[in-house]
């Protein structure tokens, strides 16, 4: 494949994956529109009204989606950013996605953690581990996501583990190609886990797989030094 090619593969399969998460935010916003509808329509058969801070309340609610989605696919120039701040970030753009398959997510707490480069490297690598966790954990009993952020040797490390039944040997020798993907159509494209190591690689870091005693970890590191092709 010549660096022309691949640039545009990159290109092509960071558009796929901010199409997976415009579907999410579609996901997301339709619950508090139909609260909405629902509070309007029992607002023209009741004499009381309609609570206006409920629907205050849901309309904040809205915002504050909207706004936690709008960078996603968006790059971003390098500076100093803290990789905590962004990964909480991720979180709280999940939380409908965590509520619909009733898993948990663990974020162990700690210090700021600071990375040199675009912040969107970070959200995207975030987002595409922490949505192929929650996948991972839907069907099993026990649906738990751990997630650390924490400094090494001029690197700042994501770890994400799942307790979800784990990668297969043939998948997991090429889980990093294109197009490979375990999910049905309408949740993954098969990208997201190439999209995310070229961005760690570009940013002088890596994404590895490791396996669990009962599940999977992705860890994930960026340089804290100046971007690799700055």
């Amino acid at each position: 494949m010549s660096e022309l090619d691949e640039r545009e593969l990159l290109r092509l399969a960071e558009l796929a994956e901010a199409g997976i998460a415009a579907a999410s935010l579609v996901h997301e916003v339709r619950q508090p529109l139909f609260a909405l509808r629902a509070m309007a329509q029992l607002g023209q058969q009741s004499a009381e009204g309609v609570r206006m801070d409920e629907v205050l309340a849901l309309v904040d609610h809205l915002e504050s989606l909207l706004a936690a989605w709008s960078d996603v696919g968006r790059r971003e120039e390098a500076r100093i950013y803290d990789v905590r701040e962004v990964v909480a970030g991720v979180v709280r753009m999940l939380e409908g996605r965590r509520r619909q398959v009733a898993a948990q997510i663990a974020v162990v707490d700690g210090p700021s953690v600071w990375a040199h480069g675009p912040p969107f490297v970070a959200r995207q690598v975030a987002l595409n581990l922490l949505l192929n966790a929650l996948d991972a954990v839907a069907p099993g009993p026990e649906r738990q996501v751990r997630v650390e952020i924490r400094m090494t040797t001029n690197r700042a490390t994501l770890v994400v583990d799942d307790t979800g039944p784990g990668v297969s040997d043939s998948v997991a020798d090429r889980m990093f190609e294109p197009f490979v993907t375990t999910k049905p159509a309408d949740r993954g494209t098969g990208l997201g886990l190439y999209v995310a190591r070229r961005l760690c690689e570009e940013q002088g870091g890596e994404l590895r797989h490791e396996r669990l005693a009962s599940g999977t970890r992705m860890v994930a590191q960026f340089s804290t030094g100046p971007m690799k092709n700055a």
